[in-house]
């Protein structure tokens, strides 16, 4: 079950190039914490489980997402201050869900979900579509699995939405289209600072 608590922990989920990197880079200047998934204890072998099956991917994801909620998350909890979370739960299991990963493999991540901090909110920053494929297609790096992306367009956020319905977590659509940086981060900050 769901740790219950009063948490300061805050989730940014969201395709890629809808802003939650550089979101997040803003509240590290102000001093938040600010926990990146898959963790940097693992994070160097991002890249190969990228390329390996379906099942082993998720897997290596789940366990980021575990050890950060083991590791980092838990032990802040007395701490009097937010801590933002880029990529939780809700990516791990709507990304590879619409991958078509197995039933039986999406409730074994769900049953561990199930056992971490619930936060206090999840935020799904969104983009439209043409502002978000302008952004990808500046990028230096647009790999694979960028690619594979595009196509999660329109069902990548109702995913998110299912699995937090299901662990009950609540979640807010941040709509980041036509917002600068600092606009963004200015309208997410007096929600998230002042609570």
């Amino acid at each position: 079950m769901n740790i219950e608590h009063n948490s300061n922990i805050y989730t940014f989920d969201g395709l890629d190039a809808t802003g939650k990197t550089t979101l997040l880079n803003l509240f590290k200047q102000e001093n938040v914490k600010v926990v990146a998934s898959p963790p940097d204890c693992i994070k160097q072998y991002r890249s190969d489980f990228d390329k390996e099956d379906l099942e082993s991917r998720f897997l290596y994801y789940i366990f980021g997402n575990i050890w950060i909620d083991r590791n980092i998350l838990k032990p802040s909890l007395d701490e009097n201050c937010p801590v933002l979370v880029d990529r939780s739960m809700l990516t791990t299991l709507a990304s590879h869900e619409l991958r078509g990963l197995s039933e039986q493999y999406l409730e074994i991540g769900f049953n561990y979900a199930k056992t971490c901090i619930k936060p206090r909110t999840c935020y799904i920053i969104h983009v439209n579509k043409e502002e978000r494929f302008e952004r990808l297609s500046k990028r230096v790096y647009f790999d694979e699995i960028d690619k594979q992306n595009l196509a999660f367009e329109e069902t990548m956020e109702p995913k998110y939405q299912k699995w937090a319905d299901r662990l009950g977590w609540n979640v807010l659509f941040f709509d980041n289209s036509g917002l600068t940086p600092k606009e963004a981060y200015q309208k997410l900050s007096r929600q998230i600072l002042n609570h």
